[in-house]
């Protein structure tokens, strides 16, 4: 029985958000066992300080692709420190959950003797050729949660077990809660909508005037006042939202790190978001989750919590996969009383807002 086990998932949020359920069955079958986890730097946040986790290795894509033409010895020195780091942990067996060649040329770079991966028809890129071991797919959809499992699978994981978790900083913590205490809002007694996705989901994003449309009806239904959340690049859509609200909502403070949204968002009574990290992180963290689906299959996609609702579009190009669209009908298509709708189906009582009578 292996003890010393590597999972790889580079990015994207949502994907190594969807390992966590991975890890936590994992750590649940091993408890002795020694785990790594092998991440890119952009999602770095998620796993660092994991209470599942012994050992967390960081693929430095920002650094190094910036540091190609400017400082390439440097980044050759970096990068050959950073295998070094990960072959030193000895690993017996990799779990390469990120199926395309990067992850492929990581996992025979490991020095581990076992490297699990997809079979050819289902992973991208010769990922199959770097691994010793194959796993093949259902037909069908299956979503994200369920293909970690099935390359969990010769391990013995065969399903959810133990809890899922992140580890939030305390320091975020306590800004978040200084932030929220500064407008009045206690834990639980307002939503939390997230407007924003990453430039290059912008397809999937809803409008900010549906957003605006739903924290007035939360504001006037469920007595929720609403905060718009918002990172780099995020703040004037923040502010629009927002403005369009009125007395409804405000915006939010800025959250530049993963963990200081997870703060934010973990003591809400309410969270609203596209398909996009923040969404995930809703649904792992407990918080009752709305998610809003045009592009994407959500049976693939969606959000994986026990709290969770997904909305989707009622068109007939909907799910498809296109990477960008100039008009996404998909998310035209949901109006705010749809989103509305599932979200008091997961508001037990407008006593959780105050009940103002």
């Amino acid at each position: 029985m292996p003890s010393r086990i590597l999972l790889i998932r580079l990015s994207a949020i949502g994907d190594v958000i969807h390992a966590l359920h991975g890890l936590a069955a994992l750590r649940a079958s091993r408890r002795g066992a020694h785990l790594g986890f092998l991440v890119e730097d952009r999602a770095a946040a998620l796993v660092s300080g994991h209470p599942d986790l012994d050992r967390v290795h960081v693929f430095q894509r920002k650094d190094w692709q910036s540091g190609l033409l400017s400082s390439p010895l440097a980044v050759v020195g970096s990068a050959s420190r950073f295998l070094s780091e990960v072959r030193n942990e000895r690993y017996d067996v990799v779990v390469d959950l990120q199926g395309n060649l990067k992850g492929g040329v990581l996992s025979r770079l490991s020095g581990a003797p076992r490297r699990i991966g997809l079979a050819a028809a289902f992973g991208k890129e010769g990922n199959h050729r770097f691994q010793t071991e194959l796993v093949s797919l259902p037909e069908g959809p299956l979503h994200r949660v369920d293909r970690v499992f099935k390359l969990l699978g010769p391990l013995g994981v065969s399903g959810p077990a133990g809890t899922p978790r992140l580890a939030i900083r305390q320091e975020d913590r306590a800004e978040m809660d200084a932030c929220l205490a500064a407008e009045g809002l206690t834990p639980g007694r307002f939503a939390v909508l997230h407007p924003a996705t990453s430039a290059f989901g912008r397809h999937k994003r809803w409008m900010p005037e549906r957003f605006a449309e739903l924290a007035r009806a939360l504001h006037r239904d469920q007595g929720l006042p609403s905060v718009i959340t918002w990172g780099p690049g995020e703040e004037d859509l923040a502010g629009r939202v927002a403005g369009m609200a009125g007395d409804a909502a405000l915006k939010g403070p800025r959250t530049s790190r993963l963990t200081a949204l997870c703060a934010l968002i973990e003591p809400a009574g309410l969270f609203v978001g596209a398909d996009t990290g923040a969404t995930h992180l809703a649904a792992l963290l407990g918080t009752p989750t709305v998610g809003l689906f045009g592009p994407k299959d959500p049976k693939i996609y969606g959000p994986r919590g026990e709290r969770v609702e997904v909305v989707t579009a009622d068109v007939e190009c909907s799910p498809c996969t296109l990477r960008k669209c100039d008009d996404p009908i998909c998310m035209k298509s949901i109006e705010a009383s749809d989103v509305l709708a599932a979200a008091e189906g997961l508001l037990p009582t407008r006593s959780l807002a105050g009940d103002e009578g």
